[in-house]
């Protein structure tokens, strides 16, 4: 007998059950006409049968007690397995969503500006005109305010202006011209910052802020490209000048 039907067997004698009804001349019935007609009783399948018995106790057993913590503890000790954790897992685990609103989740599309120096991004949202890659942190690319995201690249038609983003930045907010690939660009660090851009048709518009740290803003031909990132203004330079 196996360590495993020892256990069950000490445990049954813990265990109040219904009396078993008698089998002994159904059984021997079978047996009989089986033998008459010629088949093989079905001998050789009792051995199989006692493991799959342990076996299906023991799934019965475990299932049934396992919402009720001092029984669980208390088979689990019987059983040798003490220690072990049993949880019930509906589903494989995903990562966690990010909590920014950047609009319906879609496929990179194919005319999309993705950064060499980041690779492909883990997410892409749209929200009308702003086409935002999402990724997720990494080394050298930590999570910005528990948002679930490490860095956002943000493309949309416009311009940007120095004269706009100023209306936006507060007396803590620094702001570095820089030139990305011979385009003009911004640095913005330090405090909390909005992006006032000039959209194609002339008009004066907000693109919203989606995490609130250093920011590298660029033009790209007729788009603006933006870059939110916990990194040095070293790196956000080689990101943006890695674009393709």
């Amino acid at each position: 007998m196996s360590v495993l039907e020892e256990r069950l067997h000490d445990l049954a004698a813990h265990v109040e059950l219904p009396a078993e009804p008698d089998v002994t001349a159904p059984v021997m019935a079978r047996v009989r006409a089986d033998a008459g007609a010629g088949r093989r009783a079905p001998v050789a399948r009792f051995g199989r049968r006692r493991l799959a018995i342990p076996l299906a106790a023991l799934a019965l057993l475990v299932g049934g007690v396992a919402a009720v913590p001092s029984a669980r503890s208390a088979v689990l000790r019987w059983l040798g397995l003490e220690g072990v954790r049993i949880e019930r897992v509906p589903e494989a685990p995903t990562p966690a969503p990010t909590t920014l609103d950047l609009g319906e989740r879609v496929p990179l599309p194919a005319d999309a500006l993705v950064p060499d120096g980041l690779g492909e991004p883990d997410e892409v949202y749209r929200d009308g005109e702003f086409l935002t890659l999402l990724y997720r942190p990494r080394d050298g690319l930590p999570e910005a305010e528990a948002s679930g995201a490490g860095a956002l690249v943000t493309q949309f038609p416009g311009q940007p202006r120095e004269e706009l983003i100023q209306k936006l930045a507060g007396p803590d907010t620094t702001i570095d011209a820089v030139e990305v690939d011979g385009e003009p660009g911004y640095w913005l660090a330090g405090a909390a910052h909005g992006l006032i851009y000039l959209h194609p048709t002339g008009d004066i518009r907000e693109a919203p802020m989606r995490l609130a740290g250093p920011t590298l803003v660029w033009r790209r031909g007729d788009l603006t490209l933006r870059l939110e990132a916990d990194v040095s203004k070293s790196r956000a330079l080689a990101i943006a000048r890695s674009v393709r």
